[in-house]
């Protein structure tokens, strides 16, 4: 640095440019690590992002940078950080800096110490809302008294960048993966088969339920309907609603894993779901999974401006064995759940294990 006594103030700017004017978070990862060690002359940089990636990238003799997925609030490994320090760092929930680690007692404990010997260390816990949000670790092999409180100014001020630059690059990935769910369902929708009729249903559902009484096996029926359903059918009229539901259920379909899982017209503004082979816990995951899908789904209104925003009304009927039921009572249980969810009206899912 020209200015030993202050941060170099033109490099600084210069890197909070290059973070805030990145989207992409692999992206912004990298300008930030690379812009932390410029600043902080430390060796090594190590971003722990929890629940989501722990990110490293050292500098011996050129710039390796990789990523391991799907850590915790700590990477598991012993040797990827000196997990004693860093655990110190998360109980004080702040800062915490030596310039001269030979004199610690956790050299000696931890088994990244005793492998890599560094000299100066840095950990700055970052937190959001009382929740941690990153963890940023420093660290110099060979040196002692690197991080001067010029370079730890300056480590501050890019971490405070980095906290935006990461609520942003989060932002737009979320905006991202939703546009590119409605463009993935609007595609789907069009080119899809048309849905099973209540025929082809009752056809399918007498087939497998004979194949689970054979076998012993579990079944699940899920009966949906729109909210707000019958005064979609009156403003946009009956061809438009129909047309409306048999893209409702394709999309269902594809939400589907197996051949033998069913969509098909049940009723008027109906649509059934059949699940051989589904206990009332997966039956129920399904159901919710369906019902954050359709989130994302919009149907056009001729006489409403805003497009009408699909939320399902469910009832779901579970038998653990189809050989301790019939099959006419786990439809008429679906069929008494539906209409209570109806009364309850939107977003409702009530279900029920025989």
């Amino acid at each position: 640095m020209a200015n030993h006594e202050q941060p170099d103030w033109q490099g600084l700017f210069k890197a909070i440019r290059a973070i805030s004017g990145e989207l992409r978070l692999d992206n912004v990862i990298k300008i930030f690590l690379q812009s932390l060690l410029e600043h902080s002359r430390a060796q090594a940089a190590v971003l722990v992002l929890p629940n989501d990636r722990c990110c490293r990238l050292e500098i011996p003799d050129e710039i390796l940078f990789h990523q391991t997925r799907h850590t915790t609030v700590l990477p598991e490994n012993p040797l990827d950080v000196p997990l004693l320090f860093l655990q110190m760092t998360l109980q004080n929930k702040e800062l915490y800096l030596l310039n001269n680690t030979l004199s610690e007692q956790f050299v000696i404990q931890d088994p990244y110490m005793r492998q890599y010997h560094p000299r100066a260390m840095l950990a700055v816990p970052l937190f959001r809302r009382n929740s941690l949000s990153s963890l940023i670790y420093l660290e110099h092999r060979r040196e002692m008294d690197v991080f001067t409180p010029s370079r730890v100014e300056a480590i501050e001020i890019l971490s405070q960048q980095w906290m935006i630059a990461l609520e942003n690059a989060r932002m737009y990935h979320n905006c991202y993966e939703k546009l590119q769910q409605n463009k993935d369902i609007n595609q789907l929708t069009e080119s899809a088969e048309p849905l099973k009729t209540k025929a082809n249903f009752n056809q399918h559902f007498e087939q497998e339920w004979l194949r689970m009484t054979s076998e012993g096996l579990p079944l699940s029926i899920i009966l949906c309907s729109p909210n707000q359903w019958e005064k979609y059918q009156t403003t946009e009229g009956e061809e438009t609603a129909k047309e409306a539901l048999e893209k409702i259920g394709r999309v269902i379909q594809s939400r589907l894993k197996r051949a033998a899982d069913v969509v098909a017209h049940y009723n008027e503004g109906v649509l059934v779901i059949l699940l051989p082979m589904t206990p009332w816990e997966g039956a129920l995951h399904v159901a919710e999974d369906i019902q954050q899908l359709m989130q994302l789904l919009e149907l056009p209104q001729k006489i409403e401006s805003e497009p009408f925003l699909v939320s399902l009304n469910m009832g779901l009927a579970s038998v653990l064995s189809c050989r301790e039921s019939l099959p006419e009572a786990i439809l008429e249980i679906a069929e008494d759940l539906l209409k209570d969810a109806r009364k309850q009206g939107g977003h409702c899912i009530l279900s029920e294990n025989i």
